[in-house]
């Protein structure tokens, strides 16, 4: 991707179900070359409930298969 950061705005969000997250987030991250880091680039999330943002954190490094840190 080049240019401006595609930006997912989740700022009306106040629930969602792991796998939509999954879906979105977790395979946006394992299809990408640059993993997790993808998020920290090309690609920027805001306005994520703290609980929302927990349960991507959970999907996004299963789908990795990384250790989630508490």
């Amino acid at each position: 991707m080049d240019g401006e950061p595609l930006i997912l705005d989740f700022s009306a969000v106040k629930s969602a179900a792991s796998s939509f997250l999954d879906e979105l987030l977790g395979r946006l991250a394992d299809e990408d070359p640059r993993g997790q880091a993808v998020f920290d680039g090309p690609v920027r999330i805001q306005g994520m409930t703290p609980t929302v943002q927990a349960m991507a954190n959970v999907v996004v490094a299963q789908r990795l298969g990384q250790q989630i840190r508490s």
